[in-house]
């Protein structure tokens, strides 16, 4: 049996949706987080990242397959930047692939040995974005693609660095929770932005 408002059917009699006029937000981001439709959904709109601060943390609260990760910044201080993964408990993750420096100012090297290296200066403004896919499968590798971008105060475009980091698949079995970029100094304002995207 078909129902119906005012006259006209919403479900048909082949339990199908029709004569749906809209859908509201709260409404689209469940059917996004279940997974219905390939949906990308705006979870974080342009977040401040306030003067003084040493981490942006995304947490991957959604349940989605990917998330996107946009920030923009001036840092303020401090020779490196870099995005870390943490475990079920909040509990930053250090075994080897799990972190990457994203640049320094000096010839060294973290765990993943995966630094880059580029010349810049404390009021430089840094663009970046991460592609972060898996963050709750513990059969697949969790594996992030990044990208970062700077460009100075004056306009002057500074070197730029992209790569990847992961967890290995002798730590697939920890569950991450969420990604920490942080720096050794404090960030100026800036802003960041998350999406949850559903295969």
């Amino acid at each position: 049996m078909a129902i119906k408002v005012n006259g006209t059917t919403v479900i048909n009699d082949s339990r199908a949706l029709t004569n749906i006029a809209s859908v509201d937000a709260t409404t689209v981001a469940a059917i996004g987080a279940a997974g219905v439709g390939g949906a990308t959904t705006l979870l974080v709109d342009r977040a401040n990242i306030a003067n003084g601060t040493s981490y942006v943390e995304v947490s991957f609260t959604g349940g989605y397959q990917r998330y996107i990760i946009t920030l923009e910044f001036e840092r303020n201080g401090g020779s490196y930047l870099v995005a870390q993964y943490s475990d079920s408990s909040g509990n930053q993750i250090t075994s080897n692939g799990s972190h990457v420096g994203l640049f320094t100012e000096s010839n060294q090297s973290n765990n993943a040995g995966n630094y880059a290296y580029l010349t810049f200066a404390t009021t430089d403004y840094h663009f970046l974005t991460m592609d972060v896919r898996n963050p709750y499968d513990t059969n697949i590798k969790t594996f992030t693609d990044y990208s970062l971008k700077s460009i100075s105060d004056t306009g002057t475009a500074r070197a730029h660095s992209y790569g990847a980091f992961w967890l290995l698949r002798g730590d697939s079995n920890v569950r991450t929770n969420s990604l920490r970029v942080f720096t050794g100094g404090p960030m100026a304002s800036g802003k960041y932005s998350v999406w949850g995207v559903s295969a």
